[in-house]
């Protein structure tokens, strides 16, 4: 959902003014404990929306500031066109995008064992 700059800075606002209107809840008379829940419900909110309004700033700024890391043409940096090959290797083939033609290349695993993890059970059996 869409939201303007302004939309966001009114989140902020009303927060502002429930928070601080929240203190003058002391100044009416009446039972002490429902203004103390009335207060804190009110300056709670108030808080709440500042907060939230505050967020949605910071992602709408962060989202007209985001540079992309490749570029717009979504590019990507130049990959390993070599096939390298041992007696275990595993080679993978892929293509990818480099200054507007497709490229061929390879994904090699030279040695798949270093680095590898087992984890298995024991399976017992009662006699």
């Amino acid at each position: 959902m869409k939201r303007s700059i302004s939309m966001l800075l009114l989140y902020i606002c009303i927060g502002l003014v429930l928070y601080f209107i929240g203190s003058l809840l002391f100044l009416l008379t009446g039972n002490f404990e429902q203004l103390a829940i009335a207060y804190m419900l009110i300056t709670g909110i108030g808080f709440l929306s500042v907060l939230s309004g505050g967020t949605l700033i910071s992602r709408f700024i962060m989202l007209r500031l985001k540079h992309d890391v490749f570029n717009e043409l979504n590019e990507t940096f130049p990959q390993e066109e070599r096939l390298l090959q041992n007696e275990f290797s595993i080679n993978l083939p892929a293509r990818y995008n480099l200054k507007g033609k497709i490229r061929n290349s390879w994904i090699n695993i030279i040695n798949p064992f270093r680095s590898l993890l087992a984890i298995g059970s024991k399976l017992q059996t009662t006699t």
